[in-house]
């Protein structure tokens, strides 16, 4: 994930939140305390989405070891023994 472009995007997200709670409640502390929570919770899913990739990259290095594991085995044809 591109850190740069989710700031901006997570900047406009909250800016819109802060204005349309505004508008909603007229309050500036509602509006301050709904954007607090929506920090938290888009904060919370970058998190998981950074968390997610790591574990996939580690699944597919994972899946390439095992991968090459096999293709050992097929050099004994499958028996485990070089002499039939």
């Amino acid at each position: 994930m591109y850190l740069p472009r989710f700031l901006v995007s997570a900047t406009v997200v909250l800016a819109v939140l802060l204005i349309w709670t505004y508008y909603v409640t007229g309050s500036c502390w509602y509006s301050l305390i709904w954007t607090a929570l929506g920090a938290l919770v888009l904060q919370l899913g970058y998190f998981l989405a950074v968390g997610f990739l790591i574990f996939r990259s580690g699944a597919a290095k994972l899946e390439q070891l095992s991968a090459r594991d096999e293709e050992r085995v097929n050099l004994f044809d499958g028996t485990g023994s070089l002499f039939h």
